[in-house]
């Protein structure tokens, strides 16, 4: 996935979000539920503006987050990077810098997959508080398994795509990742 691509996508998430917001500011009752029990339930509730508090604060804390560590990855140290085969990306320059791409291109990915999941959330909020009876259906079980689904693959791709190239172990290792008597 190019570099620019990404970036697009975070920012398309972020509106996402932004219009989940706005509607649900526009939308809301004065009487929110804003947490449910395993049952779907509602049991806590909250006044409008503070459940549009709410869903900001997480909107922008995971989306800052997720975004900033994203857009950090080229200047944190790499002893932070928690990488598989760290010692073959970090070998030359060139994997370095391919390894600080990758993770900002997927920590991009990823961050826009979480907010437009807590779009969703909003939504399925705006929608519970607005219903006669309100508690989580289907959608919102629907909605949870595609995003953890979604994160679960999308490790695993990750995880995958950090193998080491065949036939390009770094200098003093062999094919295999052994070291490699000097002479």
């Amino acid at each position: 996935m190019s570099g620019t691509r990404p970036r697009v996508l975070l920012a398309l998430a972020t509106a996402v979000f932004v219009v989940a917001w706005l509607l649900a500011a526009a939308l809301l009752p004065d009487r929110v539920p804003l947490h449910f029990g395993a049952d779907g339930e509602v049991d806590q509730w909250a006044g409008r503006y503070s459940a549009l508090a709410t869903f900001a604060l997480v909107g922008v804390g995971l989306g800052g987050l997720l975004g900033g560590i994203a857009a950090a990855s080229d200047r944190i140290p790499l002893g932070w990077l928690n990488t598989p085969h760290k010692d073959w990306w970090t070998a030359t320059p060139a994997r370095t810098a391919e390894l600080r791409r990758r993770t900002r291109v997927e920590g991009e990915v990823l961050a826009a997959a979480t907010l437009v999941f807590l779009a969703a959330m909003v939504l399925v909020t705006l929608r519970a508080a607005r219903s006669a009876d309100p508690h989580l259906d289907a959608l919102f079980i629907a909605v949870l398994i595609g995003y953890l689904v979604f994160v679960l693959g999308w490790s695993v791709a990750v995880h995958r795509r950090r193998a080491p190239e065949p036939g390009s172990a770094p200098e003093g290792r062999g094919q295999s990742g052994d070291r490699v008597a000097g002479p």
